[in-house]
């Protein structure tokens, strides 16, 4: 999971882009509230591979 997103938050949606290279997710908060988040997909890659050591 993404720093930016807090654990205790619930991811809604995940919308990517035609070219499945972006993403955002959409989420709620415990206090009712809703937000979102714009990832490239080639930052969560590496963010994977740096905490996945298999993954590489």
């Amino acid at each position: 999971m993404s720093l930016r997103i807090d654990e205790s938050w619930i991811v809604l949606a995940s919308i990517e882009n035609e070219q499945h290279d972006r993403c955002v997710d959409l989420f709620a908060r415990p206090g009712g509230t809703f937000g979102f988040e714009a990832f490239r997909r080639d930052r969560a890659m590496h963010a994977a591979r740096r905490a996945v050591p298999w993954l590489t």
